[in-house]
């Protein structure tokens, strides 16, 4: 396993989004023979655990009654119209809009305490979307995809380890034992959270936002070869879509996500972004 360190700091340096990341997902990667042969003599077989703790689920919710809708009404139309002033080329604009900023807040204020939900639908949503978000077995989803991903992708020899992973958000498990079952190295991915993210405003548009770690340890000396945390973020819905149908649209959101983070992690994990080659593309020329 000499060779194999983390790149970098905990923190990912590329945020994957729905629409995209810096690494182009529409081709297809393969290791020739003399680089899966020298992989395989680094790495061994991998275990692949599954994280058993439930992640944070940090749900942002519209505003719940008058109170709250004044609050975030006030909020949002001050901070427009200081953020109008601050940006206009005209010292007079920007002053009257400037000191027009509180009187924009009261008519926000009132305008969110009219407007917004009840507290009783808003928490009848919240309910849904809760059992939407325990209804997606995140850790065991995050593992399956990386292990499918990698079995498809490369020649690692990937062996999936059920209820061997961190039980806790910053547990780090004692792989040692694994060694009597013919395991090398582990890849250990966890699911860090699972909510919906987006700005405080009366009703505002809400991203599924999964933040993830992923960590390859050697077996026979519990050192840390790489570790890295990712965020993926989807399309956004308002928080009444989301909690339709018990949170109906959650799953695919969360499939699309942990897809493009168990790319990354088994690409980035192992350096396979400086090992693969792209597969030659497919035209009609191809096969005459």
């Amino acid at each position: 396993m000499n060779g194999l360190r983390g790149r970098g700091p905990a923190l990912a340096a590329c945020v994957l989004l729905s629409a995209g990341c810096g690494v182009p997902m529409k081709r297809a990667y393969l290791l020739t023979d003399r680089q899966a042969g020298e992989l395989s003599a680094k790495l061994g077989t991998v275990g692949l655990p599954t994280a058993s703790f439930l992640p944070k689920s940090e749900v942002l919710t519209p505003a719940k009654g008058a109170l709250d809708g004044a609050g975030r009404g006030a909020a949002s139309a001050a901070g427009a119209l200081f953020g109008a002033a601050s940006e206009s080329k005209s010292g007079e604009v920007a002053a009257i809009g400037i000191l027009l900023t509180p009187a924009g807040a009261l008519v926000g204020g009132v305008a969110g305490a009219i407007l917004a939900e009840k507290p009783e639908v808003v928490e009848a949503w919240e309910a849904e979307v809760g059992e939407g978000l325990r209804a997606l077995g995140a850790q065991a989803g995050l593992r399956d995809a990386v292990l499918k991903w990698g079995l498809r992708k490369t020649s690692i020899k990937l062996m999936p380890l059920d209820g061997q992973g961190p039980a806790s958000l910053e547990g780090q498990p004692d792989y040692s034992g694994l060694k009597d079952r013919g395991v090398d190295t582990v890849l250990e991915v966890s699911v860090l959270g699972v909510g919906l993210s987006g700005a405080k405003t009366l009703n505002p548009d809400l991203a599924l936002l999964v933040t993830a770690r992923s960590r390859v340890v050697s077996v026979s000396d519990g050192k840390e070869l790489f570790s890295r945390d990712y965020s993926c973020s989807g399309a956004e819905r308002k928080f009444k879509e989301w909690a339709a149908r018990s949170g109906a649209k959650l799953r695919p959101a969360f499939q699309g996500c942990v897809f493009r983070l168990a790319r990354s992690m088994v690409l980035e994990a192992f350096q396979l972004d400086t090992l693969l080659a792209p597969e030659p593309e497919i035209t009609d020329k191809t096969h005459q």
